[in-house]
């Protein structure tokens, strides 16, 4: 989460720290430090106010800031949940209480890897009820064959903190897949009723476009994905109807307002796309199909954290030759969110009039 607010701030994950705590950039790279309590209590309150400022430039009044300090998580995956509920006005209960227990087990782990426990840490793994063999799994195949994830023996033989890391890899990309499944299922429970049941983040995960030659562009990246999803909701809220086919440069660009080859380089993955982007991106292209007839709605806070998460672990450019590697996991994905529609009341319930969701944004 910490490297998902470093794409989301566009900022050095130092910098943005030490902005909110008021840690100089130099402490806060320093491992070895441990802070005592009155460093911490001094971080709080400058965490409040710093988070009391940006409220206030948002219009909130000094009852309203107080609130929503009050009630903001003070762990990391929850907190971003959390940010997003008033970013675009609604609760994600379920999602933000999963991501707390993910939240509290990492706490757990690190504690005890911090005092060099490690049959503790072993214990916190294997023991915790919530976490079931699915967790462990590294393959939708092992998942489903019945057999007990080799993750598990590794981590009963682990005599090394080393031994641990690539388990607790495991572990940590499973739980990311799950708690995105989750969003994705609340998502769609209040914003998409009346749209097919199905899931919604897996249309901004990297695709193959190709029909199965190697063609330069074949590879539509997590950015462009989402440009293309909030041009395509945006049609949709206007005019009843979907777009027939995907967006060009040209066309974001107008409705965007911005330079083609701000919007060439957003979807090759050349440019980063940050919060602010978003935001404006999103007010821009409702504002030109709505074209005042009413108001925009808020950004879906949901889409950009999805988008910016598997845009930084699925696509690697490399810096001098601008190379791609991109990995395509819609497999994976689609087997968390399976496992929790059926068991998420309404998950795949649809309405009467529930419309198609467009081919093209779907597959190439």
């Amino acid at each position: 989460m910490l490297r998902f607010h470093d794409a989301a701030t566009l900022k050095g994950r130092y910098a943005w720290l030490s902005m909110v705590t008021g840690i100089s950039e130099r402490h806060l790279r320093n491992r070895d430090a441990r802070p005592r309590s009155s460093t911490l209590a001094r971080v709080e309150v400058h965490a409040e106010k710093f988070a009391s400022v940006h409220l206030a430039k948002r219009g909130f009044s000094e009852t309203e800031r107080r609130d929503l300090i009050d009630r903001h998580p003070r762990s990391l995956a929850a907190g971003v949940v959390y940010n997003t509920e008033g970013a675009d006005g609604f609760e994600y209960p379920v999602t933000k209480a999963f991501a707390a227990r993910i939240d509290a087990l990492g706490a757990d782990i690190n504690e005890a890897q911090t005092r060099n426990e490690l049959e503790c840490a072993k214990k916190l793994l294997v023991e915790t009820d919530w976490l079931n063999r699915r967790y462990f799994a590294r393959t939708v195949t092992e998942r489903s064959s019945g057999v007990a994830p080799g993750m598990l023996a590794k981590i009963g033989g682990a005599k090394t903190w080393d031994d641990l890391r690539q388990p607790r890899a495991v572990v940590t990309a499973n739980l990311l897949f799950s708690m995105l499944a989750l969003w994705d299922i609340e998502l769609h429970s209040k914003h998409f009723r009346r749209l097919q049941a199905r899931s919604i983040l897996s249309l901004l995960l990297p695709l193959n476009a190709s029909s199965g030659a190697r063609v330069r562009g074949m590879l539509h990246l997590p950015v462009r994905r989402l440009l293309e999803l909030v041009y395509s909701l945006a049609e949709r809220s206007c005019r009843g109807a979907w777009p027939k086919t995907r967006p060009s440069v040209t066309l974001l660009s107008t409705k965007t307002n911005e330079s083609e080859q701000s919007v060439v380089n957003w979807r090759d993955g050349t440019k980063r796309f940050g919060w602010r982007d978003f935001e404006r991106v999103w007010n821009a292209i409702f504002a030109a199909t709505l074209r005042g007839e009413s108001q925009a709605p808020s950004p879906l806070a949901p889409l950009f954290v999805a988008a910016t998460i598997f845009q930084d672990l699925f696509v690697k450019i490399d810096s001098s030759s601008q190379a791609k590697e991109v990995w395509l996991v819609d497999g994976e994905y689609a087997d968390w969110w399976s496992f929790h529609a059926e068991n998420f009341e309404g998950a795949k319930a649809e309405e009467n009039d529930a419309s198609p969701w467009p081919a093209w944004l779907i597959r190439a």
